[in-house]
């Protein structure tokens, strides 16, 4: 599927006409009437049906509620929007390609040769088949506003053939807003190097968050279970925390 164009209209001669018609154009320029579903899950988000997107002058309308199609990597992905046919629609995909702001269509677009008028409308994060911190961008903000991520990590290492690890460990970050609210704290478990060897987390949670000026301290609470089918080889478990805060 794809969003439907809604001014398919053209100039007539008449010059008042043309006038409102061009007026009626640049009022929706960076128009972003958008909402993503699943804005408070860790689902892959749609296009939700009724959004209405301007992309490089032309503005579109989701019918329905339309999927993002892509295969990006893990991290911060975003939603750019592809014109085709003309362009009487346009398409959405992910990409992991950070996009730069165009002062002259007032609006995300892709840095891609060849893809400038793909504008970009929005984001999350993404860990495997966990989609996060959701976020649209409002004309040069975003919604949550100045929305800023932080990955931290701590690494442990063991040769136990099987061990449970129970403790607490302080997430440290430093944002360069002052800050308004934290969106999503997302602990996540992984086995960076290891040889017969399975992870379980039996207990993940946040126990605190404490914010002094723009330091937020984030203690994170993990149970694991690390199994290993035979003794003597060093496995190293990371334990990470992803955080999206917005501030001003």
């Amino acid at each position: 599927m794809a969003l439907r164009k809604l001014n398919t209209f053209s100039l007539v001669g008449n010059d008042d006409i043309d006038a409102l018609m061009e007026t009626i154009n640049k009022s929706y320029k960076t128009a972003n009437m958008l909402s993503l579903t699943e804005m408070s899950t860790n689902i892959i988000p749609k296009i939700a049906a009724g959004s209405v997107i301007e992309v490089n002058g032309s503005l579109y309308i989701a019918d329905s509620d339309e999927s993002i199609s892509g295969s990006p990597s893990d991290g911060i992905i975003y939603i750019k929007m592809i014109p085709a046919g003309d362009p009487i629609s346009v398409t959405a995909e992910f990409t992991n390609i950070v996009p730069v702001w165009d002062a002259e269509k007032q609006g995300w677009y892709s840095p891609v040769s060849g893809e400038e008028n793909y504008r970009v409308i929005g984001g999350c994060y993404k860990a495997s088949s966990s989609y996060t911190a959701k976020f649209i961008y409002w004309g040069y903000y975003t919604l949550p506003k100045n929305l800023e991520h932080k990955l931290s990590t701590h690494d442990i290492t063991t040769t136990v053939a099987q061990n449970v690890t129970i403790g607490t460990y302080d997430f440290i970050c430093t944002f360069n807003n002052i800050i308004e609210a934290i969106i999503n704290c997302t602990p996540m478990i992984s086995v960076v190097s290891a040889v017969y060897v399975s992870v379980a987390s039996l207990d993940i949670g946040i126990d605190s968050i404490s914010i002094v000026s723009n330091q937020v301290t984030i203690k994170v609470r993990y149970k694991i279970m690390l199994t290993q089918s035979a003794s003597g080889f060093y496995s190293v478990v990371r334990l990470s925390l992803f955080t999206a805060i917005s501030g001003y």
